[in-house]
């Protein structure tokens, strides 16, 4: 379950510059130690864990950790209600304190997680727990529409429908018919919310100048990959090094959109381990990755499958797995969930 981790350290001896290198390691060390933490619970106290209760509190703690951003701003700050919606996606990346602050992409992954695991509370939890479920969604999906991410939107609407339609029949219906009326909520949202620097579905409208344009995010990822097939004909097999990545990537795409793009991480995370290990560490990823997939079909957990296409979703468009935000949440996750497939398998 390390492989991800052991990846990167493997990547160490073909560096120059083991400053990052070292940071790199030091930032993905919980891809090493939630596995060995989770490997070392005996199983009488893995069999106490309650599914139930770690999911409500990944949620308790998210819903207050987001809302904090409102009430500092409204209460303390005296700003209006319309300001903090318009500005919120600016605002959780300046708020109050410089360890108490997130990227809204990493907020937007966490918050579809929350509305995932509030899925299964409502379905299996009783009515007083279920309302609270509700309003969590209803919560969490303002949030996103407000921060206006295209892949989380996407990712929530997909992830969603699969989780309803694998339902017993006799509850089906009633869980389309609410997931439908909560996607016309979500869409009706993303339109008329005002967000800033307007909205982010917009670039589809122009698909064929946002690909062409660096200055938009679609065409600065187009760039990124550019520079990335550029930097692996150079480096097939063993890529240029977990330490040196960043600084030749900026090279590329500086070269490529005549300074535009420049000092970005590759946005992808299979590019990234491309980029760093070459071939040699994209292969071993990308077998780890299906080895996930092929456990969560396996154990039939609706959850633990949706939990890997928000993942995976995710490092299509972001290397969460370079920054604490979302390399924490993807280890513990799927170190807990994988923890709990080898206890069933061994039984």
């Amino acid at each position: 379950m390390s492989i991800p981790y052991l990846i990167i350290v493997f990547g160490i001896f073909n560096s120059t510059n083991l400053d990052r290198a070292f940071s790199q390691i030091q930032t993905g060390l919980s891809l090493f130690l939630y596995p060995l933490c989770f490997s070392m619970l005996p199983e009488k106290s893995l069999s106490k864990i309650n599914k139930r209760k770690v999911d409500d509190a990944f949620i308790v703690s998210l819903v207050i950790f987001s809302a904090t951003v409102f009430l500092y701003y409204f209460l303390i700050k005296g700003k209006s209600w319309l300001f903090l919606v318009h500005h919120y996606i600016t605002l959780i990346d300046k708020i109050i304190w410089e360890k108490y602050q997130i990227h809204s992409l990493y907020l937007a992954l966490l918050l579809i997680i929350s509305i995932i695991l509030s899925l299964r509370g409502a379905i299996k939890t009783k009515n007083k727990f279920f309302i609270l479920h509700i309003v969590n969604i209803v919560y969490s999906l303002s949030l996103l529409a407000i921060m206006n991410k295209r892949a989380s939107i996407i990712l929530i609407i997909v992830t969603s429908l699969l989780f309803l339609f694998t339902l017993k029949k006799n509850v089906r219906k009633i869980a389309v018919i609410s997931a439908f009326g909560a996607i016309t909520l979500l869409l009706g949202l993303v339109i008329y919310l005002p967000r800033f620097n307007g909205n982010s579905f917009s670039e589809f409208k122009k698909i064929e100048q946002s690909i062409n344009d660096p200055k938009t995010s679609i065409g600065a990822r187009i760039v990124l990959n550019k520079a990335t097939f550029e930097i692996f004909k150079n480096n097939p097999l063993f890529g240029v090094g977990t330490g040196d990545d960043m600084q030749i990537l900026s090279e590329a795409t500086t070269k490529l959109s005549d300074g535009i793009v420049e000092k970005y991480n590759s946005h992808n995370q299979f590019n990234s381990y491309l980029i760093r290990t070459g071939l040699f560490g994209l292969s071993i990823f990308l077998f780890y990755c299906f080895f996930l997939l092929k456990m969560a079909l396996k154990s039939k957990d609706i959850v633990f499958i949706c939990l890997l296409i928000i993942f995976f979703g995710n490092m299509l468009i972001e290397n969460i797995l370079e920054r604490e935000a979302g390399v924490l949440v993807f280890s513990f996750f799927i170190s807990y969930y994988s923890r709990i497939y080898f206890k069933y398998e061994k039984k």
